[in-house]
């Protein structure tokens, strides 16, 4: 392998972080050895990495995270506002009044009574 294949995959490792120490110390004393390629190099690193402010938007890790929150922040409002269902079911599970059970007895009485009437 020669030196230029060495140290451009050393380089690919340092923009993938997954260079150690000791292979970034490598590329570092090859990099001081072939200035040639120093420069293509800092071009690289310079194209591969922007000089962004704010370098947590771009990072689609931060961006997950930053939904998840969104997401969890929903869940806990709408967990403390009562939904229009949960009211209904309320609603349901009342007693039911004076009105509403003569409005039951009187519509079973009528059932029974059509279907004795029809038998």
């Amino acid at each position: 392998m020669t030196t230029e294949d060495c140290v451009w995959n050393l380089v690919i490792k340092k923009l993938t972080h997954e260079a150690s120490e000791q292979e970034l110390q490598e590329l570092h004393n090859l990099l001081h050895q072939n200035p040639e390629l120093d420069e293509a190099v800092k071009l690289m690193f310079k194209w591969w990495i922007p000089d962004v402010p704010n370098e947590m938007d771009n990072n689609s890790y931060f961006k997950f995270k930053q939904m998840l929150k969104r997401i969890r922040k929903a869940e806990a409002t709408l967990q403390q506002q009562p939904s229009p269902d949960t009211a209904k079911v309320k609603e349901f599970n009342k007693p039911p009044d004076k009105v509403e059970k003569a409005s039951f007895l009187k519509t079973a009485f009528r059932k029974l009574f059509k279907q004795k009437t029809h038998s």
